[in-house]
């Protein structure tokens, strides 16, 4: 599954924890990062893996984002919307 690269932030201003706490937002925090560091469409390795699989626990649709396992994950801009 490949997570997609908005560059648009997550949930609230920097620094700002919000119903958040201290774990979540230190993820959070090292989430940005990756986005904003990670070459696009080149597969992440290593401890920017390791933060973005974390940081997938939390997503909503979690199971069927990593459905069997995961292949690999890259940082890369969202195909158009055809809505």
């Amino acid at each position: 599954e490949t997570v997609k690269h908005h560059r648009q932030t997550f949930a609230g201003a920097p620094g700002d924890t919000g119903a958040f706490d201290s774990p979540r937002v230190e993820l959070l925090n090292q989430w940005r990062e990756v986005l904003h560091s990670a070459p696009l469409g080149e597969e992440l390795q290593g401890d920017n893996l390791e933060v973005i699989k974390e940081l997938l626990q939390y997503h909503p649709a979690a199971k069927e984002k990593i459905g069997l396992g995961l292949q690999g994950i890259k940082v890369d801009w969202a195909p158009p919307n055809h809505h």
